[in-house]
């Protein structure tokens, strides 16, 4: 998140300053950026829950005060988006942003939703960035690269399976189904789906603090 902030202070929003404005973008990069609002939202979300539970908060009061932590941080971008030239706060972003930033609390009330994670993975495309002004003559980093990035809806297969069939699937492994897109210079877009294997990394063997942590 601090990362992120300081490289969007100074690509993003230095020099592009204007009056504070709405702006929403149902085109761009075929939406898979709402679902990078939605996947940022639900980050810091839940680094903000594991620093309150480190810090001694209950794990019900650490999810909650992870999740206002996480849309705070999120809105802080988008209004600093609102006062920039380029952009404008954009009303659907924040709205995806506050429901990644809930969705652990979801899962914290619903244990069902256990079962669900919402995965990221990138590959640098070779693709020229999309937008212009700050990115007219650098090359763009992962935040900018859309055409590198896939958001992946993994499944923990093992145990959405009927009580006889779960003996028969490995435990650690599940099925993700993914979404990126390509070819935004040309007709906004297209879209691609795919369906892979996954694993669940907390079914591994081993109980050591370097496991735990990956």
């Amino acid at each position: 998140g601090v990362v992120h902030q300081l490289y969007v202070q100074k690509a993003w929003w230095k020099d592009y300053r204007g009056p504070f404005h709405f702006r929403e973008d149902l085109h761009y990069a075929r939406n898979v950026d709402k679902v990078g609002h939605f996947y940022a939202g639900m980050v810091t979300s839940f680094l903000g829950a594991k620093a309150f539970e480190w810090s001694g908060f209950r794990p019900e009061k650490a999810v909650w005060f992870g999740a206002i932590t996480g849309s705070l941080f999120e809105l802080y971008v988008e209004v600093q988006d609102g006062f920039s030239t380029l952009w404008g706060f954009d009303r659907v972003d924040a709205a995806t942003d506050i429901a990644g930033a809930f969705f652990p609390v979801a899962k914290y009330y619903l244990p069902f939703l256990e079962n669900v994670d919402l995965k990221f993975s990138y590959l640098k495309s070779s693709a020229e960035p999309v937008r212009g002004g700050p990115f007219a003559n650098q090359d763009h980093l992962i935040f900018d690269d859309y055409e590198g990035q896939r958001f992946w809806l993994s499944f923990k297969v093992g145990n959405l399976l009927p009580q006889p069939l779960k003996s028969l699937w490995p435990s650690f492994l599940g099925v993700a189904l993914g979404v990126g897109v390509r070819d935004l210079q040309h007709d906004g877009g297209q879209l691609e789906w795919y369906v892979a294997l996954d694993y669940d990394l907390t079914k591994l063997p081993g109980d050591s603090w370097f496991l735990k942590s990956l």
